[in-house]
């Protein structure tokens, strides 16, 4: 840690390492890390197969392009955290703070669920 002089530079010190920002949640999961990105492989597959066993092409390209967007974002994300790309904000889906995101993921989530399920 940097060395501080006086009260006003322990003070921001403090300030600054005790914020923790919602884009680097990746790195705050020390030990969680690797189930993360084992889960976003995870998901990829089963989208991906998904995709391969739906009924129509419509489907297929449904499945693949919302599979597709979330590992995108993952990586991206994953990128961001390894400093393998410049900070952009595109949060880590399903587990990054924000209402927004996660209300997007889940629904993404969730028509990939019913193309599966016609499969």
């Amino acid at each position: 840690m940097a060395k501080t002089y006086g009260a006003a530079g322990r003070m921001a010190a403090a300030f600054i390492h005790s914020k923790l920002t919602p884009l680097f949640i990746l790195a705050s999961m020390a030990l969680g890390a690797l189930a993360v990105v084992a889960a976003f492989a995870v998901l990829a597959w089963r989208g991906i197969r998904a995709g391969l066993r739906a009924p129509d092409v419509f489907g297929r390209y449904l499945g693949w392009g919302l599979t597709g967007v979330l590992v995108l974002q993952a990586l991206l994300n994953v990128s961001v955290t390894l400093a393998l790309l410049p900070t952009k904000g595109i949060p880590l889906p399903f587990i990054s703070y924000g209402g927004s995101s996660l209300v997007v993921s889940l629904c993404a989530c969730g028509v990939l669920l019913n193309v599966s399920q016609h499969g």
